[in-house]
């Protein structure tokens, strides 16, 4: 009963010193979108001011004395357990610090335990057992202080929620209550139980089975959550006019309730995915202000009551993947206010009517893969459409004339054509909104010119396997995509393509260069042209010495030629001295490395570790992956090429440095590394890729720090996790006696050509 618990504690102690927050949450990151998000929104609707790290700190601010600090700050402080919180040493110590706060200040501490036995975390066993075996190993100085952390919290243990409704001793404090057994052995539950929860507004039963008159629910309920709802229609008694929301994702409903004459008036929301028994929707007239209906994956929903078309606030409508839903009623055309349809995945839906023009709200409308085989005319009357994806639709003819259809829809701004099989495809110039177009998994050979839609940015082309030549692009478009394109052997020139991020060619092997591309590296942040065998020498060239980004992305090229104007080579490793002419003109490291892959069309994450021997730091750059073709061969080599700033690395003259690539998902060996190469880089423009940055990007200090929810706790090779030698657990380490090897050592004088892997 974590939510009605915390707000009644929180609530208790505001009588106490002033305190900035009301409630610190201690949480592992696989919470962060279940129960810490739920928990957090609960509270903040109710007015507590929450601490939660991601939303308070500020970017920059040295996490670890911001979050002791924010800790001493709190009232309350709640403490998630789950089943990976023990594995992170952020998480522990600070677990640690909360209790030393809780002795020196008397700050009210609450465990929750999500989806673990309290008797686990107390003795450490089950995964709580795996982690402290890994502790052990890396910071034995510290595993008994932690032991005795989980102990000290073990014991602190509130009230479990299925004690209190079996003892039915909940009270008119409780306004939220969140439940679920789906992976519980709990028989059933008595309705009573809620006979005393007269304020409850918030309740979520997951995979609850409740025997008795749902009259003993709280008439102040305003959203119902009860995924897998046990009941093969609502009962009569479930007579609650003040809800507001209700979602029954999941349940055994076969109808949604008897014919009554129960209203629910104030009903906005109605969720009943995935009930796959469910033949029938409700009788819309008891619902007079629905605004969304969610009816995805009902796989046996035949009929949409014509009542739909009374409701005059509705204004989404979610029907994707019923799989047996072949039209819709006429009265639904009549919904004037209705702005998203969704009939995606409907296999045998096989018509919209020509009613639909008169939808005159209607914003999005998706029907992908559905047994539909024209679009009525009467859609270019939809002039607020802004989104339209016809994926997969069967059309009569390769060259059927969607031209007319399209001309009028001049708010249209993301429009899908994809693998529809067509050989012609003609976009009117009408279309002048239009920022995303996708036309790929079709027969096209050659496309008009595209230049004019001034708005585009985004163009996918993949898998259109006899187009040969790509024709003028707007100078607006910042990403294309066009993997797979076998039979591709021209493109336009890029010259002035001034805001082209990312492009993917993958597999294009009749391709030998793209025309003007080096002068369009500024913007770029990504090449992916992995499969592309044919590439001529110059072309290689002007791009690798012309990149520019830094930070997450590069260049990815076939072959395993490694270019000779680097300094620095080696296997998986690197070491290195910066020399002592290091200026404010040092920019940052051009990085390359050559790779294969045993796995077609997987990308393995890639990991680079850079440890500074002389300051006695370490970090990861998460910046790149293995990226690998769908058409890959075991013997096949990529190579790839990307940039770190200083502003990141803050080298200083004489610094000692080791660099390691290496794969860092957990268990995953599927990229082997062959060799890198590193070059320092001084007086070229640099600037770092804001477009895909995020917080896991850059790890400093990697066996300490939580990396982006710590998605690397637990999870990376030894080599890259092995800081040890260089930052200690105490504060007297001092510097590692390891140096660089000699045969590392920066080369002398360059090559006449790059190097090859053997």
């Amino acid at each position: 009963m974590p939510n009605c618990q915390l707000m009644k504690m929180a609530s208790s102690s505001s009588s106490s010193k002033c305190s900035k927050y009301d409630v610190f949450l201690s949480f592992r990151g696989e919470t962060r979108k279940s129960l810490t998000d739920n928990l957090y929104c609960t509270l903040k609707d109710h007015r507590f001011n929450v601490f939660i790290d991601e939303n308070e700190l500020t970017r920059g601010e040295i996490i670890t004395p911001a979050l002791k600090q924010a800790v001493k700050d709190s009232r309350l402080a709640a403490i998630i357990f789950s089943s990976g919180y023990a594995e992170s040493r952020w998480c522990l110590d600070e677990l640690v610090e909360i209790l030393a706060s809780r002795r020196t200040m008397g700050q009210m501490v609450l465990p929750i335990f999500y989806n673990i036995d309290p008797s686990d975390v107390r003795h450490q066993r089950g995964a709580f057992a795996e982690a402290f075996r890994r502790h052990q190993e890396r910071f034995p100085k510290m595993v008994q202080t932690w032991k005795d952390a989980l102990n000290e919290a073990a014991e602190l243990a509130g009230e479990d929620v299925i004690c209190v409704l079996r003892n039915k001793s909940g009270t008119e404090a409780v306004q939220g209550l969140t439940l679920d057994l789906q992976e519980s052995d709990e028989a059933s539950l008595s309705a009573e139980a809620f006979r005393n929860m007269q304020s409850l507004r918030l309740l979520k039963l997951n995979y609850v089975k409740l025997t008795g008159s749902y009259n003993n629910l709280s008439n102040e309920l305003r959203w119902l959550c009860w995924h897998g709802f046990p009941l093969e229609v609502i009962p009569e008694d479930f007579d609650h006019p003040n809800i507001v929301a209700i979602d029954l994702s999941y349940s055994k409903l076969i109808r949604v309730w008897e014919d009554s004459d129960l209203l629910l008036e104030k009903l906005k929301y109605l969720n009943l995915s995935h009930s796959h028994y469910l033949t029938i929707s409700p009788d819309f007239s008891k619902l007079p202000n629905l605004e969304q209906l969610i009816l995805q994956d009902c796989k046996c929903l035949l009929d949409i009551d014509q009542s739909i078309g009374q409701l005059e606030k509705l204004v989404l409508v979610d029907l994707k993947d019923c799989k047996v839903l072949r039209d819709l009623p006429k009265s639904f055309y009549e919904l004037k206010s209705l702005e998203t349809l969704d009939l995606a995945g409907c296999s045998k839906f096989e018509n919209l009517a020509e009613y639909l023009g008169k939808m005159a709200s209607l914003t999005t409308l998706i029907v992908d893969n559905t047994a539909m085989k024209s679009i009525p005319p009467s859609i270019s009357r939809l002039t607020k459409l802004t989104y339209l994806s016809l994926h997969g639709l069967k059309w009569p003819l390769p060259a059927y004339p969607l031209r007319p259809r399209l001309v009028g829809l001049n708010s249209l701004r993301v429009l899908s054509l994809a693998g529809s099989n067509l050989t012609e495809v003609a976009i009117p110039m009408e279309l002048g909104s239009l920022i995303s177009l996708d036309l790929q998994m079709n027969s096209v050979c050659s496309l008009p010119s595209l230049s004019g839609f001034s708005k585009l940015d985004t163009l996918c082309l993949n898998y259109c396997t006899r187009l040969r030549a790509i024709p003028d692009l707007p100078r607006s478009l910042e990403i294309l995509e066009a993997d797979e394109c076998i039979a591709l052997e021209e493109m336009p020139d890029f010259s002035k393509m001034s805001r082209m991020r990312v492009l993917h060619l993958n597999h294009s092997p009749k391709l030998t260069e793209i025309p003007g591309l080096h002068n369009s590296l500024k913007s770029m942040t990504r090449i992916h042209m992995e499969a592309c065998k044919n590439l001529t020498a110059d072309f290689r060239k002007k791009i690798l010495q012309g990149w520019t980004s830094c930070g997450y992305g590069g260049i990815f090229l076939n072959g395993n030629y490694m270019p000779d104007w680097f300094r620095y080579f080696g296997g998986d490793e690197v070491c290195l001295v910066v020399p002592q002419s290091v200026s404010s003109n040092f920019k940052g490291l051009t990085l390359c490395c050559v790779y294969s892959s045993n796995k077609q069309s997987e990308d393995c994450p890639l990991g680079i570790s850079i440890q500074n021997k002389t300051k006695h730091t370490a970090m990861l750059a998460r910046i790149t992956y293995a990226s690998v073709p769908t058409s890959c061969d075991s013997e096949d080599h990529y190579l790839w090429q990307g940039q770190l700033s200083n502003d990141v690395l803050s080298w200083q003259d004489g610094d000692e440095v080791k660099i390691f690539v290496g794969p860092v998902g957990p268990g995953d060996n599927s990229a082997r590394v062959k060799k890198i190469a590193v070059d320092l880089v001084w007086d070229k423009f640099m600037k770092e890729n804001m477009d895909d940055s995020h917080p896991g990007l850059y790890d400093f200090n990697p066996h300490e720090a939580r990396a982006s929810h710590d998605a690397f706790d637990g999870s990376l090779p030894s080599k890259i996790l092995r800081s040890d030698n260089i930052v200690g657990d105490d504060d007297e380490a001092g510097p590692s006696n390891d140096s660089c090897d000699e045969n590392q050592a920066p080369k002398r004088s360059r090559p006449d050509r790059g190097n090859y892997i053997n």
